[in-house]
């Protein structure tokens, strides 16, 4: 279903993320999720950090330009004003390299973020899924709780109508008053259930 190598998410503001409707579907709890999770967002941006990181690496590799200029006065020559600019490039042509070194250390670090985001969303979005299938198990575990008292209902108006016929044991309606009065306690158990999605 998902594929996350080297999986980017922008970075959304609260406002811009999708909202929650009545029923979702997996991918849409998982887009909310992802969209609204601090540590995704942390980690994308460690990500961009060690990209921009990387990129101004390579400025070390651009010439580099100085500009001076001065206005002097000269006091023997009755304050005459002198003026004068000046530019100089400079352009380092080798350094043993020192900046590809830097410029790889830089790649690599940005590499290990990348993975470690990947990671992160990862984990983020298996704990979703994890608690998407929770939740629909325990949402038909309700559903079994409601069909086992209808059936234990059914079996005690049963019970005591064969009792009233006379063709069972008083034995035989306790013990299916008591199976009802045991899958009502299971059913209010299991409505408690929280609902997350």
């Amino acid at each position: 279903m998902f594929f996350l190598c080297s999986f980017i998410l922008p970075v959304l503001a609260e406002d811009d993320c999708p909202k929650l409707k009545e029923k979702n579907t997996l991918d849409e709890i998982i887009e909310i999720g992802l969209c609204r999770n601090p540590q995704t967002k942390m980690g994308y941006l460690s990500f961009e950090s060690a990209r921009l990181s990387k990129n101004s690496a390579y400025s070390s590799y651009l010439p580099t330009v100085n500009a001076t200029a001065t206005t002097s006065a000269n006091s023997s020559d009755n304050y005459k004003w002198g003026n004068s600019a000046g530019i100089s490039a400079t352009y380092l042509i080798f350094d043993f390299g020192k900046r590809y070194s830097e410029l790889s250390r830089l790649a690599a670090v940005w590499k290990a973020t990348g993975f470690d985001y990947d990671q992160t969303v990862q984990n983020y979005v298996y704990e979703i899924i994890g608690a998407y299938y929770g939740l629909l198990y325990a949402d038909a575990d309700v559903e079994t709780s409601r069909d086992l008292l209808k059936v234990a209902a059914e079996a005690k108006a049963s019970a005591d109508t064969r009792f009233k016929a006379g063709v069972v044991a008083k034995a035989d309606t306790l013990r299916a008053a008591t199976t009802m009065a045991s899958k009502k306690t299971d059913a209010v158990f299991s409505q408690k259930l929280p609902i997350l999605f």
